[in-house]
Parts: structure tokens; C-alpha cells; sequence
């Protein structure tokens, strides 16, 4: 005998929307292009900033987003950030250009002596 059986299935859906305007945001490979790295709010194309820190010139792997909220109440942070960045590496270079300074003038006072 055979006998035909209607089966229903329930789907769950997982939807994310932009935290702003509401629009659903499609989920790529990652989070880090679909939620803010400093708030943690989903976000939309329009509501979303390429975000690198100060010294970060290639940006790695995947870019880091932040919400156009963030990105405005960071700015001045940022900007501190980018000045401590500065000095640092002018320090750096500074300490560094000291001590080959200081190892040249170590081989110059041993003269012919190659006592290392």
C-alpha cells in the first residue's frame, strides 16, 4: 500500500539589520564588515567606515569597520592617537640612531683589537 503524507517545516531565519536605518545587511565571510569594532552595533553600507589605526598602512587581512556614529566621536582620538604615533617613531628613531652611534664609537676604541 502506499500512502502520501503533507509534512510542514518551520524555517528559522537569522536577519541582521542595520542598527540605523533598518535595512537588512547581508553577512559576508565575516562580522568585521557587517558590525561596528568599537560599538558593536550591525550596520548597513551607508552607516559603515573603513577604519585603520594610526601606523596600520595596508589594513591586513580585513578591513576593520566602524559605525558613522563611532567614526564622528572617534575623530579627535584618532588624532591624539596619530600625534602619539609620531613621537614615538621620532623617538624611536632617535634611541636607535643613538645606539649604532654608540656601537660605531665601540669598534672605533678598539681599533685593530677584534676583542668582541
Amino acid at each position: 500500500m502506499i500512502k502520501k503524507e503533507t509534512k510542514t517545516e518551520e524555517i528559522v531565519e537569522t536577519k541582521y539589520l542595520c542598527d540605523f536605518c533598518g535595512v537588512e545587511v547581508r553577512q559576508t565571510y565575516t562580522f568585521c564588515d557587517v558590525r561596528c569594532c568599537i560599538c558593536g552595533r550591525d550596520m548597513c553600507p551607508k552607516h559603515r567606515v573603513d577604519y585603520r589605526e594610526p601606523g596600520d598602512y595596508n589594513g591586513g587581512d580585513y578591513t576593520t569597520m566602524i559605525c558613522t556614529e563611532c567614526n564622528k566621536t572617534s575623530e579627535p582620538y584618532f588624532e591624539k592617537l596619530k600625534i602619539l604615533l609620531l613621537n614615538y617613531e621620532e623617538e624611536e628613531e632617535e634611541i636607535l640612531q643613538e645606539m649604532k652611534n654608540v656601537c660605531m664609537e665601540n669598534v672605533k676604541n678598539k681599533g685593530d683589537n677584534n676583542e668582541f
